[in-house]
């Protein structure tokens, strides 16, 4: 399974005219053409729509939250809080946050790096960013760019 960043979707959702959008768009379609299981985590997730909200309709943003999983044909994944919610669960959360925190690492980033290493299905994280992970996860961390010459381009 192949996690993906959220600037990835910020950037085929919002930015067609920027120059990271060809990468962007042709590592979904690479990803989607070879079957390849894809995820993201409900952290990225909520900063796409935080970021599309600036310029979306709340009828779009509903219509985008609602759909997004099943337009990109991808899991959302949580993190493993245990069985009981409520405090126990958030401060579990927040000190797995905090041993990743020590790694140098922003802390939303840290919530996605407790998520995604909790997935064991998850082996590689698509990034712009990958500056920001690398060393930081037990997963294989690339740029758009490295996996398209890793496993194909449509484009090319």
């Amino acid at each position: 399974m192949v996690a993906i960043d959220s600037d990835i979707f910020v950037v085929v959702e919002r930015y067609q005219r920027a120059p990271r959008y060809p990468a962007a768009r042709a590592l979904l379609d690479v990803l989607q053409s070879h079957g390849t299981p894809r995820a993201t985590t409900v952290f990225n997730f909520y900063e796409i729509c935080g970021v599309l909200s600036f310029n979306l309709s709340q009828g779009q943003l509903n219509t985008f939250h609602g759909d997004f999983a099943a337009d990109y044909d991808l899991q959302v994944l949580y993190p493993h809080l245990g069985w009981r919610l409520g405090r126990r669960s958030l401060r579990r959360l927040l000190e797995k946050a905090w041993v990743v925190l020590s790694r140098k690492v922003c802390f939303r980033d840290a919530l996605v790096i407790c998520t995604l290493d909790d997935h064991c299905r998850v082996s590689a994280f698509v990034t712009w960013n990958a500056r920001h992970f690398v060393g930081k996860t037990r997963l294989n961390v690339l740029t758009p760019e490295e996996y398209l010459a890793t496993h194909g381009d449509p484009t090319s």
